[in-house]
């Protein structure tokens, strides 16, 4: 499917809509996302609204709106200025790491192999013994199992992390598989991109757009290769991992929780497992019709 999808792409490349480039879903998504954020921040929508509020005297005239601009901000319409960003990134690091996601990455029409690439290349460190990922804040999070130095592309490792610099480098090195035509190690990442979503999702002000989260990397799939074994994303345990009052995808962390006794489930891959069943006469293939096939015990028929 991905080589099918990539030849249509060149040919059909999407164009401007009335001589004005539309913003696409990711884009959108991540304006609402980084609002969301800001607000929290501020202690709502409306401590925002009252303190930057564009007024004849007094506010904050570096971050100041106007009323009618509040629903095109909230609903993704539009994006805050460079010059906003860089104001709102110096007074609040966490949102300037929010507004640093690369969503373009999700971006199915995108052939910027660059952009996978430069996120990588971010966090890669050239270590002594092998080559690693190192996230910012890391080296301070002493005891912390799941903020341990990964290997460059491990990907288990950066499922474990839970955060959001797990989730965009594995969502990189899908990318960046798709680009070179590594299809097997394409089709592992992207199961381990449907695996750390939770992550990302229970952040607080992601959680109110997981669905729009899950429908972006459930479009990234038609870039995987034709296979018999179809990734398909199991929705309702997914919520059900965003929503839990426990969420540990580090193993390690569960085992130094198990010896101190409290146990932790390992959550479930939230990808729908594989089913077996019996062809019909007129589903078998055309050289296997006429026979009548080996009779399947009833353990067998329920795998």
């Amino acid at each position: 499917m991905g080589d099918f999808f990539e030849a249509m792409r060149d040919i059909d490349s999407p164009g401007a809509k009335m001589g004005r480039r539309t913003r696409s879903a990711p884009e959108v998504l991540h304006s609402m996302i980084v609002w969301a954020a800001w607000c929290e921040i501020e202690g709502g929508e409306a401590t925002l609204y009252a303190k930057y509020r564009s007024r004849r005297n007094g506010g904050d005239h570096d971050l100041a709106f106007r009323s009618d601009e509040l629903g095109s901000y909230k609903a993704g319409r539009r994006s805050l200025s460079g010059e906003r960003r860089a104001v709102l990134g110096r007074r609040y690091p966490s949102l300037r790491r929010l507004m640093e996601w690369p969503m373009k990455l999700f971006d199915v029409d995108s052939t910027d192999q660059r952009l996978a690439q430069k996120y990588l290349k971010s966090s890669f460190e050239e270590a002594f013994i092998w080559p690693r990922h190192v996230f910012p804040g890391d080296e301070d999070a002493i005891g912390a199992l799941n903020r341990r130095p990964v290997g460059y592309l491990d990907l288990e490792r950066l499922f474990e992390r839970g955060d959001d610099y797990g989730f965009f480098t594995i969502l990189a090195a899908f990318r960046l598989f798709g680009f070179e035509k590594e299809r097997d190690q394409q089709w592992h990442a992207a199961k381990y991109l449907i695996k750390a979503a939770p992550g990302l999702c229970r952040l607080s002000f992601v959680r109110p757009f997981s669905e729009s989260f899950i429908d972006l990397i459930d479009h990234l799939l038609v870039l995987l290769p034709d296979t018999s074994f179809v990734l398909e994303i199991d929705r309702e345990e997914m919520r059900r991992q965003i929503l839990a009052a426990t969420y540990e995808p580090c193993r390690d962390t569960r085992l130094a929780s198990l010896a101190k006794g409290t146990r932790i489930e390992e959550p479930p891959d939230p990808i729908v497992p594989y089913t077996y069943r019996r062809c019909s006469p007129e589903e078998r293939p055309m050289l296997m019709a006429g026979s009548q096939g080996a009779q399947m015990s009833d353990q067998d028929s329920g795998l």
